[in-house]
């Protein structure tokens, strides 16, 4: 399972919490504590990208790949925050 939470922003703080279960393919993302991502998938990769902030705008891109072994990256604004 892959499981990580980070926050985006330096004055508009965002929290974003991924959970991804490869064995399930339930995917799960919450900002700011509100589920805006919950469904399932079974391909080998799955790609979702997010405006976050209002003031403070970033492009969050998050990158699943894998079945039995999953594998995560996480880029805000083009850079890798996150990998697996």
């Amino acid at each position: 399972m892959v499981e990580y939470r980070f926050t985006v922003g330096e004055q508009e703080k965002h929290e974003i919490y991924i959970r991804w279960s490869e064995w399930s393919g339930k995917l799960i993302v919450d900002l700011d504590g509100k589920r805006i991502v919950d469904t399932y998938f079974w391909s080998f990769k799955k790609e979702l990208e997010l405006d976050v902030g209002k003031n403070e705008k970033h492009r969050v891109k998050i990158i699943l790949k894998g079945i039995f072994i999953p594998k995560a990256e996480v880029y805000v604004d083009n850079k890798l925050v996150y990998s697996t």
